[in-house]
């Protein structure tokens, strides 16, 4: 998650001597340049959280705090296997046939996975041009 803090009017960001980000009471970033931007690791779980700046302008403070909300889920499913449809097209636009799965990577949030069932299938593919708009 990116918090970030705007100083208005623009000319009175060369005053601000620290931007403090804190979350529900721990301090997550210290930033004393611009942009005053951090990122923040919310966890897997969507909770709610107080979430507070503090800026040091001219040597008074300036807080401003919100409270998220906690999402809250009514149903939660695992997922095994998820099916993956690719349509492969050389340079000129052709499509290609006859590769192997060895041809093939899945990647899932950066993370390599196991590829558990490969088919070559020849299927019924339905094109339909771009639309042109009328006079165009």
């Amino acid at each position: 998650m990116t918090l970030r803090a705007e100083v208005a009017p623009a000319d009175a960001v060369a005053r601000v001597e620290e931007v403090v980000f804190s979350v529900d009471g721990r301090v997550v970033c210290r930033l004393t340049t611009p942009p005053f931007v951090c990122e923040w690791d919310a966890g897997r779980r969507v909770d709610g959280h107080h979430v507070r700046a503090i800026a040091r302008v001219d040597g008074s403070r300036v807080t401003h705090a919100i409270r998220t909300r906690k999402l809250e889920l009514s149903e939660e499913v695992d997922v095994d296997a998820v099916q993956v449809i690719a349509v492969v097209t050389d340079e000129q636009g052709q499509f290609v046939k006859g590769l192997a799965q060895s041809a093939f990577r899945v990647y899932e949030d950066d993370r390599p996975q196991t590829v558990s069932y490969f088919a070559s299938e020849r299927i019924p593919l339905e094109l339909v041009p771009p639309s042109t708009s009328a006079g165009a």
